[in-house]
């Protein structure tokens, strides 16, 4: 019993190496996923090797790509580097960039994955 235990707290924790490949080689881990089930969905954590947050968002199963939802991703100082929401694993709507001094960058517009609309860019001071 004690090793079924074990194997399914280590199922709660992926270590990846830089390329987001999964590792068990601990020189190689640059990153490390960490998830909680809810109801009908998982919140997924990404952290930096460092411990800081590198991304935050749900998913509907952990055995494949299956994003909903609103996502945001960090810069290693905490900033945001970019958010918006996925449907069906695709980016959908408004997503927002940012500078790593956690002004925006830019704003774009999905449908289905794909960039569609309008795009507004931003200078480092924030003036469109």
């Amino acid at each position: 019993m004690p090793f079924f235990v074990n194997a399914q707290q280590n199922m709660d924790t992926i270590f990846y190496d830089s390329y987001w490949g999964k590792t068990n080689i601990k020189d190689s881990v640059k990153f490390y996923r960490t998830s909680t089930k809810l109801e009908n969905l998982y919140k997924v954590e990404d952290y930096y090797i460092s411990n800081k947050i590198q991304m935050i968002g749900h998913e509907v199963s952990l055995y494949q790509d299956s994003k909903t939802g609103h996502f945001q991703y960090f810069y290693e100082n905490g900033n945001v580097f970019s958010e918006g929401n996925f449907e069906y694993n695709e980016r959908e709507g408004v997503w927002k960039y940012y500078y790593e001094n956690g002004k925006i960058w830019y704003q774009t517009f999905y449908y289905k994955g794909s960039k569609n609309g309008e795009m507004k860019s931003f200078y480092r001071s924030g003036e469109l």
